[in-house]
């Protein structure tokens, strides 16, 4: 659905896990009854929506803060950085790679409950040291297959490089997550 937005000439400026409802893909990992309260995974009523052809779709929410590539954003409630939002935003700048940088944040959020900062030596260390992460994080869950953990991990770092004129594409890290 970003990929789709990003291509009309609309980026979404705020992925992130609670902005992107999934159906079909069963309930969220919880680590107390106060996630559950607050998981991004449950059924969707509108939204921009895409099905992964498997009967798992996905609808992305929230689109308040979306604008067009090359827009100044200041204007935004965007007066600190999240989690899930790259640093050009503060600086007012908006592009595709804003939302590749979201999209990899929740990626790595719903692979291993932990955001950008709860993995950054891993990252710094590159995709060698995240795989071995993943690998540890992930266990023996069967929807995610050992073969996976390298591109999974390349794609994580490259999502989440801090240059955005250097940040993998959406479209490279989709890739990344079909293999």
């Amino acid at each position: 659905a970003v990929q789709e937005a990003n291509e009309l000439g609309l980026v979404h400026c705020d992925v992130n896990p609670w902005n992107v409802l999934i159906k079909g893909m069963g309930a969220a990992p919880r680590d107390s009854d106060e996630d559950a309260a607050s998981s991004p995974l449950s059924s969707s009523n509108g939204g921009a929506a895409a099905d992964d052809g498997a009967g798992c779709a996905a609808c992305l929410v929230d689109w308040a803060c979306a604008s067009h590539p090359g827009d100044n954003v200041r204007g935004l409630p965007f007066k600190k950085r999240g989690d899930f939002q790259p640093a050009e935003l503060l600086n007012g700048k908006v592009g595709s790679c804003t939302d590749a940088f979201g999209c990899t944040a929740t990626l790595l959020w719903l692979l291993t409950r932990r955001t950008r900062k709860g993995v950054s030596d891993e990252l710094a260390s590159g995709p060698p040291s995240l795989e071995r992460y993943f690998a540890g994080a992930l266990g023996t869950r069967s929807d995610v297959p050992a073969e996976a953990l390298a591109p999974l991990a390349a794609a994580c770092c490259a999502g989440l490089n801090e240059d955005h004129s250097a940040r993998a594409p959406l479209p490279t890290i989709c890739e990344a997550v079909r293999r």
